[in-house]
């Protein structure tokens, strides 16, 4: 896509072969902006979401005219629908929306959080930062939202305040530690791209080396669309298949989880793979591709095993593409199910502490006028000491739990109660009014200072 403005009202253009040729799209911009729309247009910025990372079966294409109104196709451009000024001051957002996970994330002209499910239904939320001075009220200038798929973690970076992050989805915020960056007066943009924090600001690149620390756990089932990142569950945009003895998905929600890009060549009917320092080359129909320049065979005990389009999708081979990114792929012939790790278990640093054990209320004994009976019981199982400080607990509803500065020896517990009370050498608390752990089941997660999945505990 291309965007610009002049007097002859040509806004916006289309390449579907990387720039050699460009279709007019100005006439839709017209058409859904209004023909007594009294000025020339102007296109000032635009965001696109390929199919299924909001919208099931359609993609969503975003501009902004002139700074006062946001249109939205859901046909790469052939029409656009004007969306309906949804913020009290009836102003258009003071950004394009950004896509975090399913939903999008928009900061109105009013100061406010605004999110969509859609793309045309809008609803203003929380947008108190705690344990900070700051809200979105006093905000000079917005320089972007990124989503951290696999922490669940949105950062949030304005150009005089600095950088923020929720784990709420964006109903409260924590000021992150910025160390001695001066943000005064400067221009700033935060993206995520293959697994690292990039920050630019002022004219220097910065890089945040601790969010390369992570281990990805994805497992998919062969006919189901559902699929779970360490635990949380998200959807593809058609089911794996098996065809000639291997597994085919669409493999674009499974790179981004990975903190990888995909690109689809219409031309050419390729597709390029990035992750980290790795690229990956496929075409539709070729059982060869290209890895970091050299050319391979997708699988070389069977020349049917190629990338497809079917029911108009693009389907690719699951294992040739994981392993060629460093990924371990484990397949389980009886429940069907495929477990992808990232990077592969020899590369990921041993860790000793796990969940022994669960004591929750059980089924129809709820009692949240005491939460302390229930815990979590956590066990080091190595041969040396570990701070806990930073780990994370988390149960499937996203409760987290963060550890203080707590040494665990080797071969100790200590339990986590969900309730109040007073920590000591054997306990910890989390500080919940109520019950965390259903009783019907629930899975509990265990994350290092990292970020890392280092271990989970399903009951019953």
């Amino acid at each position: 896509m291309r965007a610009g403005r002049n007097s002859e009202n040509r806004c916006l253009y289309k390449s579907i072969d990387g720039g050699k040729t460009w279709e007019n799209l100005s006439a839709s911009v017209r058409k859904g902006i209004g023909e007594d729309y009294p000025y020339y247009l102007g296109v000032i910025d635009l965001a696109f979401f390929p199919k299924g990372t909001i919208r099931y079966s359609e993609s969503l294409l975003f501009i902004s005219v002139n700074n006062t109104d946001l249109l939205v196709s859901f046909d790469e451009g052939q029409t656009f629908k004007k969306i309906p000024r949804f913020m009290p001051s009836k102003a258009q957002p003071y950004c394009m929306p950004d896509r975090i996970e399913n939903k999008l994330l928009a900061l109105g002209i009013d100061k406010n959080l605004y999110e969509s499910s859609d793309g045309l239904s809008w609803q203003r939320i929380n947008t108190h930062f705690v344990n900070t001075n700051f809200d979105f009220s006093k905000i000079s200038y917005y320089a972007g939202f990124v989503f951290d798929s696999i922490k669940r973690t949105i950062y949030f970076c304005d150009f005089e305040k600095g950088i923020f992050y929720s784990q709420d989805e964006g109903r409260n915020w924590i000021k992150y530690p910025s160390g001695n960056l001066d943000f005064n007066e400067s221009w700033a943009k935060i993206k995520i791209y293959n697994n690292s924090l990039y920050l630019y600001l002022n004219g220097s690149l910065y890089v945040n080396s601790l969010v390369n620390k992570r281990v990805v756990i994805i497992q998919l089932q062969i006919g189901n669309i559902s699929f779970t990142v360490n635990g949380i569950s998200n959807t593809l945009d058609s089911p794996p298949v098996i065809k000639n003895g291997r597994t085919l998905l669409p493999i674009r929600a499974i790179i981004e989880a990975l903190g990888g890009t995909v690109s689809w060549d219409g031309v050419a009917r390729k597709v390029t793979i990035t992750l980290s320092s790795n690229t990956i080359e496929l075409w539709i129909g070729k059982n060869t591709a290209t890895v970091n320049g050299i050319t391979k065979p997708i699988d070389p005990t069977n020349s049917k095993v190629v990338p497809e389009i079917i029911n108009g999708r693009t389907m690719l081979p699951l294992r040739f593409v994981a392993e060629s990114l460093g990924c371990s792929v484990d397949w389980n012939a009886t429940t069907k199910t495929i477990t992808i790790k990232y990077p592969k278990e020899e590369q990921a640093a041993a860790v000793s502490v796990k969940i022994a054990s669960i004591h929750y209320t059980t089924a129809g004994n709820d009692d949240n006028k005491n939460p302390n009976g229930e815990w979590v019981e956590i066990k080091n199982t190595g041969s040396t000491s570990v701070n806990l400080k930073g780990f994370t607990l988390e149960d499937k509803a996203h409760h987290k739990f963060i550890f203080p500065d707590f040494v665990l020896n080797n071969g100790e517990t200590v339990k986590v109660y969900s309730g109040s009370g007073t920590p000591n050498s054997s306990s910890l608390y989390w500080g919940s009014s109520s019950a965390i752990w259903n009783n019907d089941g629930d899975t509990a997660y265990l994350y290092d200072n990292s970020g890392n999945l280092i271990d989970t505990y399903k009951y019953p």
